[in-house]
């Protein structure tokens, strides 16, 4: 089937879409402010280098394709770098009779004794973010929330194909970041090379793209609901009400 291009020239009226931002990155970056405290209740100190390592789920993602290569190198870096591990909640499923469930796997190895957190995947992800100072991952859409963050990413290797179109943002957030080797043997060189030479230039424009309005969205919706129903600003207990709903 061929492609199909819709373009708002043709088929939208550009007064029917109102960009509001991104409620997600919003809340993940307002945990920036109990950094320090989130830091201690995890048992980070002020000098650690913190890498969180994230994924999303399924046969490519980076449990699956690296994961066990990866462990095998965090005993060398202790000292260096502290870790946070996370496996998507998917992970955590029922699998096939000898498949690993990985989230359960992680959860068993008892890795917190050498200083490493595992994710609870119960928890809000924001805590996390908020506590790490680097980030490996996959082609998690999480990694987009670790770029508004300003951390420097770490990408396993997986082909641009299998990531998306040439102007996605996961593609291109990788072409400017670290990637490792199938074996994950520069695992080390990768962490350094983002902690010190990141480009955080171009991560800065590529924020841009991600989220044009960082920090607006709570005030960018109520001035799109306020004028689609014509209510004026200063009623504010309209949005009030519409806040307890979503709470409720």
């Amino acid at each position: 089937m061929k492609e199909q291009t819709i373009t708002l020239n043709n088929r939208l009226r550009e007064d029917a879409i109102g960009v509001v931002g991104d409620l997600m990155t919003d809340q993940i970056s307002e945990h920036s402010v109990r950094r320090e405290s989130i830091r201690e209740q995890m048992g980070f100190t002020e000098d650690d280098k913190v890498v969180y390592v994230m994924s999303t789920w399924g046969p490519n993602c980076l449990w699956h394709t690296v994961g066990e290569k990866l462990l095998a190198q965090l005993p060398s870096l202790k000292g260096k770098y502290r870790f946070i591990l996370g496996a998507h909640p998917n992970e955590y499923r029922p699998v096939q009779e000898g498949k690993r469930v990985w989230g359960a796997h992680l959860q068993a190895m008892g890795l917190e004794d050498t200083g490493v957190v595992i994710v609870d995947p119960n928890l809000r992800i924001g805590d996390y973010f908020t506590a790490c100072d680097l980030i490996v991952t996959d082609h998690s859409s999480m990694g987009i929330y670790g770029a508004m963050m300003n951390r420097p990413l770490v990408f396993v290797p997986l082909s641009d194909a299998w990531l998306g179109h040439n102007e996605s943002l996961i593609v291109k957030l990788k072409s400017i970041s670290p990637v490792l080797n199938s074996d994950a043997s520069n695992l080390e060189a990768s962490l350094d090379s983002a902690r010190d030479r990141y480009p955080m230039e171009q991560l800065q424009e590529l924020r841009q793209e991600i989220n044009s309005y960082p920090g607006q969205y709570n005030q960018r919706v109520k001035n799109e609901l306020y004028s689609m129903v014509k209510i004026h600003a200063s009623l504010g207990w309209f949005w009030k009400v519409l806040e307890i709903q979503a709470q409720i």
